[in-house]
């Protein structure tokens, strides 16, 4: 088709629109919203408290184990070093487990937030888009 102007080209290409009612537009505002505070709320991966879970393992288990020439000594050794060991050795390995035990509730919860958000994510995308799955490409 052409003009005074130019030329105009024409495709056969399937357009689809979408038009909105005030509250699809309310809805979806929220659940946009919703979705963001999910994603904020979502921690950033962080390997600290295994390293500090780590670390502790390898004090406690060094401070343990000298326990035990310690012990086959029988007096060469100062009144203070035995119990100092041991006070060593229990306090890195509670240290060592709580921070073991933070990092795997944190890992859960990293899951748990993320899968969250898929779900709410598919469940937008099929209000909208019905006949689509936002899982093929």
């Amino acid at each position: 088709m052409t003009n005074t102007m130019g030329t105009f080209q024409t495709s056969k290409r399937q357009v689809q629109t979408c038009i909105p009612s005030a509250i699809e537009m309310s809805v979806r505002e929220v659940d946009w919203k919703r979705i963001h505070r999910k994603v904020k709320a979502i921690p950033k991966r962080t390997s600290i408290y295994q390293i500090i879970s780590s670390i502790s393992w390898g004090v406690s288990g060094s401070a343990l184990l000298s326990l035990i020439p310690l012990y086959q000594a029988v007096n060469s050794a100062e009144p203070w070093v035995k119990p100092t060991f041991w006070c060593i050795g229990i306090t890195a390995a509670l240290i060592g487990f709580v921070s073991w035990k933070y990092e795997k509730e944190r890992d859960t919860f990293i899951e748990v937030t993320s899968d969250e958000v898929l779900t709410d994510m598919k469940e937008i995308y099929h209000t909208f888009f019905p006949q689509k799955n936002i899982d093929e490409e």
